[in-house]
């Protein structure tokens, strides 16, 4: 009998040093497309077929585009649809550059669509944002009080550069406008 007892002292003197921390929990992610676009006109002059891509207006624009957008324009998913032949033109313009800059080529669509009303060019640009929710580092004595591993989850969410291929069946055709 004290054999039992001793046994179960044992037992509960160990069980009771333990904390109560419970294993690792995952984290909400959300996961949302940000569209960015620019619709131009093509720039002629009377004198000459076309203006130079530097001088022309829509020029300007589409280097103002590119430079607020420097992070992603090479690696996210651009779709150039076009109405017109001055608009296919300055589209293979454009998505020529940048695959000269080392842009995939694959990730640059270019589409007819006539429906484009009073442009002869739009361009979507679609970059994929991670939303977790804010996590507190834990301290020395407040374990437990979080759940556990949503300071390294949220971290490694947010750092990843595309968030999109971490997603199952997503895609992106939808939000590029094909």
């Amino acid at each position: 009998m004290i054999r039992i007892l001793l046994f179960i002292l044992i037992v509960m003197s160990c069980a009771g040093c333990q904390p109560l921390v419970s294993g690792h929990q995952g984290i909400d992610v959300s996961v949302y497309p940000v569209t960015y676009q620019l619709s131009v006109r093509a720039d002629t002059a009377p004198n000459r077929e076309k203006v130079t891509q530097e001088d022309s207006e829509a020029g300007q624009v589409w280097q103002q585009f590119q430079a607020r957008h420097k992070e992603n324009i090479l690696i996210s998913e651009l779709s150039f649809r076009y109405a017109g032949k001055a608009g296919e033109t300055m589209a293979r313009q454009w998505r020529d550059a940048l695959i000269a800059r080392g842009a995939d080529a694959g990730k640059l669509k270019l589409k007819n669509d006539e429906e484009l009303k009073n442009f002869d060019l739009q361009v979507r640009l679609v970059v994929y944002q991670t939303v977790t929710p804010f996590c507190y580092p834990p301290k020395v004595g407040s374990f437990g009080h979080q759940p556990t591993g949503c300071f390294v989850d949220s971290a490694g969410w947010l750092s990843m550069v595309h968030p999109e291929d971490a997603l199952p069946d997503q895609t992106q055709s939808e939000h590029l406008g094909n």
